[in-house]
């Protein structure tokens, strides 16, 4: 399966480096990274093209005012996926994976089923 990730992000170079730190470590990588960056300045595009991110493939796209906030910025990545893409991922550019993380996401995928999504849970626990 063709997988691209979709990171948006805004005024958090330091976050995104880990994230793809982190991506760069996982058994299964997303083949095609798409970065859609919403800052003011250039500093998250300073991070990502100063440090090589092996086989990510990351396209690095800078966004104005009318395609700021995260709806607009993740429909703005959707409008630049490769034509093979089949799965996508949209990860928060303050969070880490797991390294079996993409593994697992597509095990939950199947060519007889149509999906739409798949979201995360949260569990909290709660201590009386």
């Amino acid at each position: 399966m063709i997988l691209t990730l979709i990171i948006c992000t805004y005024k958090r170079p330091d976050a995104v480096r880990s994230l793809l730190t982190s991506v760069i470590s996982c058994s299964l990588k997303p083949q095609y990274t798409i970065i859609v960056d919403g800052s003011p300045d250039d500093d998250t595009l300073n991070t990502v093209s100063g440090i090589v991110f092996r086989d990510l493939h990351i396209e690095y796209y800078k966004v104005d005012d009318k395609d700021r906030g995260l709806t607009r910025q993740r429909n703005y990545g959707i409008s630049k996926l490769p034509d093979n893409t089949e799965v996508v991922a949209f990860l928060d550019d303050d969070i880490k994976v797991e390294p079996d993380y993409f593994a697992e996401l597509i095990k939950t995928s199947s060519p007889t089923l149509m999906q739409s999504g798949l979201a995360g849970l949260t569990f909290i626990a709660v201590c009386t």
